[in-house]
């Protein structure tokens, strides 16, 4: 016996894996458009915000990923995804100070992304190996990655 909620879960997967499925075809469109769908009916599916960044991400739009970025951002504001697109619409203004404060956000939520250190270095303000080093933040966000509660909460 299957209750609605349980239906609902099925079709999301299935939908979320449409979306994977085009965008490995590079069919973008048709991967927006699946997710946009399902926007309409949960407006706070975060998985899908997230696939949305991906595939802006993929194309470049970069005032598309701004606006995607800021929404996944209000309910999450530690989703590294959501902070290296919204870095990145920013940086493409010409805003270097600001997208730098972005990019170290970034960083700060995932330390080891490939793109996130390159961006945070090509941003910097400082010298190359500064912008690089693991503060205090990064530091928890790994230990929170560990599922070691206290270390991170004394490092936050």
């Amino acid at each position: 016996m299957s209750s609605a909620s349980e239906s609902v879960a099925v079709d999301l997967a299935l939908l979320g894996q449409a979306i994977d499925a085009c965008g490995a075809d590079g069919d973008y469109g048709g991967a927006a458009a699946i997710a946009k769908s399902i926007l309409l009916r949960l407006p706070r599916h975060l998985p899908t915000y997230q696939r949305l960044l991906q595939i802006a991400w993929t194309l470049k739009p970069w005032p598309v990923g701004e606006g995607w970025a800021r929404r996944l951002l209000q309910a999450d504001p530690g989703n590294a995804l959501a902070w290296r697109s919204l870095a990145q619409a920013v940086a493409h203004k010409g805003l270097r100070s600001a997208a730098w404060a972005m990019w170290k956000r970034a960083f700060e939520a995932d330390p080891y992304d490939p793109e996130i250190r390159s961006g945070l270095s090509g941003a910097s303000l400082t010298p190359q190996g500064d912008a690089l080093m693991l503060d205090s933040a990064c530091l928890a966000t790994l230990y929170l990655r560990g599922e070691r509660w206290s270390h991170a909460a004394g490092a936050y």
